[in-house]
């Protein structure tokens, strides 16, 4: 009766200072659940996933009938969502067996994302093959002798910018800058000095250095040395870029050039 609901209610449900509250009392009573079930779903709540997800009762006590924990449930939840399901439809938000629906979704989920990084690959790839015909196009595969030990080149392989990234403390690699060449926004320029990067420059298809960096670990001084900036000038005074066509490809049916 509701005496008795009040007495347990006060007797089990205080607030964070350890005061009696009236609200738990009164949500308590008008959840007209006994004691038990609602502490367990009170315990349910409490616990947010990243502080999303409140269920309601029905929610809790069919979880609870079909043994799956908030977690699960949850994760089945977005799943179905990301892969373009109304989870308002019961059919996705109380299916009969919501663990092999989990694991249904998560196959699919991961078949998506499996496709997803073979696209990458493939289209990563082409990226390194366009930079590779940029640098033959502009006969700097090979680089230009400059003298004292100076090479200037353009990159071409992962492990060239890799490595210009590493030594130099640059974002030419994480910043994409070769999906930037390869699309013909502008191209990239590398001095190395016995073998080792020591400055990046990039231009435009107009000849103009929109930025030319050596060693980057300290920004205040990055500039390349005064050696490096006057055969780039006179390097570039000869220099006529030239563009490279780039057809991005086309994932249907395969792969495409």
């Amino acid at each position: 009766d509701l005496k008795k609901a009040i007495i347990t209610a006060l007797r089990y449900f205080n607030d964070d200072r350890g005061m009696l509250s009236l609200a738990t009392v009164q949500s308590f009573i008008k959840s007209g659940m006994q004691y038990l079930e609602w502490y367990s779903y009170m315990c349910w709540n409490n616990w947010r996933i990243q502080g999303r997800y409140i269920d309601d009762i029905e929610t809790f006590r069919y979880c609870q009938r079909k043994n799956i924990d908030k977690y699960r449930y949850h994760d089945m939840l977005t799943m179905a969502h990301e892969q373009g399901h109304d989870i308002s439809d019961n059919y996705w938000r109380y299916p009969n067996d919501p663990s092999a629906m989990h694991d249904r979704l998560l196959d699919t989920k991961q078949e998506l994302e499996r496709i997803a990084k073979e696209k990458e690959a493939e289209k990563e790839k082409q990226y390194w093959m366009q930079l590779e015909k940029i640098a033959k196009k502009n006969k700097l595969k090979n680089g230009v002798d400059l003298g004292n030990g100076y090479t200037l080149f353009m990159p071409y392989e992962y492990e060239q910018y890799q490595k210009a990234a590493n030594v130099l403390h640059q974002c030419i690699l994480a910043g994409k800058y070769y999906q930037k060449v390869a699309n013909g926004k502008s191209l990239l320029l590398m001095i190395w000095h016995d073998g080792e990067p020591s400055s990046t420059c990039e231009i435009d298809f107009n000849k103009k250095i929109l930025q030319h960096y050596g060693n980057e670990l300290d920004r205040s001084n990055c500039k390349p040395s005064d050696y490096e900036v006057k055969v780039m000038q006179e390097f570039l005074l000869n220099f006529k870029p030239k563009k490279v066509e780039f057809k991005d490809m086309q994932i249907a049916g395969g792969i495409q050039a």
